[in-house]
């Protein structure tokens, strides 16, 4: 692929992802993983996550998270090998 490609793909990605993984972790390094809806207006995603869970503590707490937006299983060439993106 070229760049041009990749970038293409790469912006093209998650226009049929609803929901992502998230991953936080307590003040006291308590790891915790779960899936959130999220929505893409522009280049910003915005992520539902209700006050009442532990990752919103989490988040608040220690101002950090990774988000993880994958393949889904049906769709991709081979189970090992699916397309995501990562940010932290």
């Amino acid at each position: 692929m070229t760049n041009e490609e990749i970038v293409q793909e790469f912006k093209e990605f998650d226009k049929d992802k609803y929901s992502l993984v998230i991953s936080s972790t307590s003040s006291e390094n308590s790891p915790l993983t779960n899936y959130a809806p999220f929505v893409k207006i522009g280049e910003d995603y915005f992520v539902s996550v209700s006050s009442n869970l532990p990752h919103y503590t989490n988040m608040i707490q220690t101002k950090k998270a990774h988000i993880l937006i994958i393949e889904d299983e049906v769709t991709a060439d081979h189970i090992y090998a699916r397309k995501r993106l990562y940010f932290g």
